[in-house]
């Protein structure tokens, strides 16, 4: 997880800015998938506090953000 974590970052860092954006657009593409993800994290990452996996119950994106994304990257 946190070679994930640290790869997400680097990647944010040191890619262009609009490319950092567009790695969100997950959330507008493939809704289900952070779905999938978090019953992963709880089943075979049994060892992190639920409270931690609290931001990806409760939306961790919002439409809004990824329209706004969307627009942002086709701008640019």
């Amino acid at each position: 997880m946190r070679f994930a974590v640290d790869a997400y970052v680097g990647f944010a860092r040191t890619r262009p800015w609009v490319e950092a954006v567009a790695s969100s657009l997950t959330a507008l593409f493939a809704p289900d998938l952070m779905a999938e993800r978090l019953a992963a994290f709880e089943k075979y990452y049994t060892w992190i506090d639920p409270d931690g996996l609290q931001y990806f119950r409760t939306g961790w994106s919002s439409p809004r953000d990824s329209e706004h994304a969307l627009e942002v990257v086709v701008a640019h």
